[in-house]
């Protein structure tokens, strides 16, 4: 790991590596999301906006894991499907 990479835990107690970056952002937007989250500063902003947007992927990943332990896929499923 990098002097620029730590991992730290977050309320919910997930380890996460996070990286420094320098980019440059949208002001406009940034405010507009800092107000709908609740955020208070640019990193807070940043990054709660990232965990939203990865939410719904994880889930459907995390959800479609679940079905192919729960309902394996035969060629008895295949052909009964048709």
């Amino acid at each position: 790991m990098t002097d620029a990479q730590i991992a730290f835990r977050y309320s919910i107690g997930k380890v996460v590596t996070v990286s420094d970056s320098h980019i440059h952002l949208d002001a406009e937007a940034l405010a507009v999301a800092a107000t709908l989250f609740g955020t208070k500063t640019k990193k807070d902003t940043v990054n709660t906006a990232l965990r939203v947007v990865a939410a719904p992927v994880q889930l459907c990943e995390q959800l479609l894991a679940i079905r192919a332990l729960l309902v394996p896929v035969t060629s008895a499923h295949r052909e009964g499907s048709s």
